[in-house]
């Protein structure tokens, strides 16, 4: 079982969230393909009051993801001034995690 550092945004939050079924699934294959590019572990993450996680590499934000409630999305950076929002499903947003990874690798890895 992997440990989560996830903080709140909030010093006070209003709901408590716990790690659900899926966004275990996706930080797992978040951590699987960060191993197999050999990139560092080194994710922090920030739940907002919805119940996103805000993601965070070596301390720089690649995207967001929200796996809770009924609206499931992504973020992705596509630059340093431009991301996409993805909704969908796990299905459609573990693929999309490359395209984090091509982020850590074009902007924080230098």
């Amino acid at each position: 079982m992997i440990e989560y550092n996830i903080r709140y945004g909030s010093s006070n939050p209003s709901k408590l969230y716990t790690v659900n079924d899926l966004e275990c699934l996706f930080f797992e294959n978040l951590f699987s393909k960060f191993k197999k590019c050999n990139l560092n572990n080194k994710t922090d993450m920030i739940r907002m009051s919805d119940g996103t996680l805000t993601v965070n590499y070596s301390g720089c934000p690649i995207g967001k993801i929200k796996l809770q409630g009924k609206n499931y999305w992504m973020q992705i950076l596509t630059s340093l001034y431009d991301h996409e929002i993805i909704e969908g499903n796990i299905q459609v947003f573990i693929p999309k995690i490359d395209d984090w990874i091509k982020y850590i690798n074009n902007y924080l890895k230098g």
